[in-house]
């Protein structure tokens, strides 16, 4: 993701963010760094900080989100070796072995063995969706860290890996080690306003992201903070919620 992508996507949460809360100022809402943006008001300018909490990896473990990343980037290819070759619209699902690691250099061969497949398993107009799988017999062209994928006819080319496994329940500890992560930059932000509200993001479009809020345990927890402000949202329901907290102290 470049830093432009990267800025969009903090100003989506954001919006929707202020859709949402009742408490959110009036005011231009200018891009910045340390903080990610900047509201003008008259008592003095309000920082705000967009950070969003991903699933802590197991033990050993890669993080989640650059699998998944990695997931996104061979589809793309796949897609991209497709529309090459002037096909019709199609929608396509692939599913991951998920016993596999996927590395930086696996994306360009795995995207075109994927779009190989695709090839093969193009339904005719108007027909029934078409399913491969890995096999022994398939192995020469079909790719270990694949496990299946699925073809359907559709209106527009829509490509997209498949996620599926468990979510974890959120609890205040992860809260409370992100708040701790970004408390230390506390005072980089203040120069450039006189206060700091932190929105902690819950995505939810993907497996990394996506978390079970129990909400009793999340709002009734007293967190140790440096912000002003800080307030947890949940980026598919735009659920959100002010977190109780005490001044922090290194």
């Amino acid at each position: 993701m470049t830093d432009k992508q990267k800025k969009q996507k903090e100003r989506r949460y954001l919006m929707r963010f202020k859709e949402v809360c009742s408490a959110f100022p009036d005011g231009e809402v200018r891009d910045c760094e340390r903080p990610d943006f900047i509201i003008s008001r008259t008592e003095g300018d309000l920082g705000i900080e967009i950070t969003q909490l991903f699933q802590t990896p197991a033990p050993s473990k890669r993080p989640l989100q650059e699998q998944e990343s990695l997931r996104k980037r061979i589809v793309d290819e796949a897609q991209s070796q497709y529309n090459l070759l002037g096909n019709r619209p199609i929608w396509v699902t692939i599913y991951f072995n998920h016993n596999y690691l996927l590395k930086k250099r696996d994306v360009k061969a795995l995207g075109d063995k994927v779009a190989g497949i695709v090839q093969r398993n193009i339904p005719s107009p108007n027909g029934p969706a078409k399913d491969e799988v890995y096999d022994w017999v398939n192995r020469d062209y079909f790719p270990e860290q694949i496990s299946r994928v699925s073809v359907r006819n559709g209106r527009k080319n829509l490509w997209s890996p498949s996620d599926f496994g468990f979510f974890p329940s959120l609890t205040p500890k992860e809260i409370q080690t992100e708040l701790n992560r970004k408390n230390k930059l506390y005072k980089t932000y203040q120069k450039k306003c006189s206060s700091v509200w932190l929105i902690i993001v819950l995505d939810g479009s993907n497996l990394s992201s996506t978390f079970d809020v129990d909400d009793r345990d999340i709002n009734a927890h007293v967190y140790n903070t440096a912000f002003d402000r800080v307030f947890l949202f949940e980026n598919f329901s735009r659920r959100h919620v002010e977190l109780l907290h005490t001044t922090w102290s290194e």
